[in-house]
This record gives structure tokens, sequence and C-alpha cells, in this order.
């Protein structure tokens, strides 16, 4: 842990083709001014600075980053999965979001009418939404990390309770091989 930064989020896959990157905003984070000038990409010990040109909405805790600098698709990709920081000194206060998806890897799906579903084995990073990944009676289920459908998150017992719209297992149990 730095003194000096705290964790933010990660990056995630390219967004067109001029250079943007989407970001997963992991827990939150309050800022003196609306959001960060500039970010911090964690390589090896060091901390690399990166100025944020421009900030966009992409939904739930997701944003789409133009980096200065970051002015392409081959350059945007070598930055995916990069863990994010920023200087503390921009932060009012820190709290974290225990309702996050994003910490849910290997947490059981539970459903409210169907019972124990499975293990969470992925989060995807989709355009519009993040899905969970569950292995299902021998088929993939995406299943989306949004709250309509998310009931609660016990981090406790590693339980994400779910309240899945009518018909969504049957969707992937009906797909032929």
């Amino acid at each position: 842990m730095s003194e000096k930064y705290e964790y933010w989020g990660k990056l995630g896959k390219t967004h067109g083709y001029k250079g943007e990157i989407t970001f997963w905003e992991e827990g939150f984070l309050a800022f003196k001014t609306n959001k960060p000038k500039m970010l911090y990409v964690q390589q090896n010990k060091s901390y690399i600075p990166l100025a944020i040109s421009e900030i966009k909405p992409l939904g739930d805790k997701r944003l789409i980053f133009n980096l200065l600098g970051i002015d392409s698709q081959e350059k945007a990709k070598k930055m995916t999965d990069a863990l994010v920081y920023v200087e503390k000194s921009d932060l009012k206060k820190i709290k974290v979001d225990a309702n996050s998806p994003s910490l849910c890897i290997d947490y059981t799906i539970e459903d409210v009418n169907l019972g124990q579903l499975g293990r969470i084995r992925e989060i995807m990073n989709m355009p519009t939404q993040d899905v969970f990944l569950m292995p299902y009676l021998g088929k993939e289920v995406l299943i989306p990390a949004i709250f309509p459908i998310l009931d609660k998150i016990d981090h406790e017992l590693k339980i994400v309770y779910v309240h899945l719209p009518e018909g969504l297992l049957e969707l992937y149990l009906d797909v032929k091989d």
C-alpha cells in the first residue's frame, strides 16, 4: 500500500479507435473536485502519471477515459487491465462500496426463487453493463450484474442474492450445441 496513492479501479477494454478506454470504478472515492485530472497506473513498484483529458459516464460505476498521449486503439490496448490509483490529496474521504459486483468472483449465486445456482467464474466487462459468467447445468450462463437483478451481496458468506428474470436460465439451457 502506498501512503501517497489510493486504489480507484481498473482499466478495461478499448472503446472505439481513438484511444479511449473503459474504466471500472471499484468502491467509491469522494474527490475534492468532480473527478481527478490525473490518474496513476502501477507498473512494478512505480506509479506512472497519466493526464485525463476527458471522462464520460458509461453506466453504473463505469467510465470512459480519454488520456493525453493515448490516441490510438493500439496504445489503449497496452493499458488494458491496468490498476488505477489517484493521489490521496485529491480525496475528501474514502468509502468502500460493499455492493460492488466487481468483488464477487467465486461467490455463489443464489436466486430468491430457485435457490443456489452456482459460482461466479468470471466478471465480464460489456459495453453497457458487466455480467457474471456462471456455469449452470453444463452451460455457461451470463447474469447481468445490475441492481434490478442483484438483491444483496453478502461478502461474509460469499453469496450474491439475485432475482433472475423469468426465463433467463432457460434461454441458455435451450441452446443446441
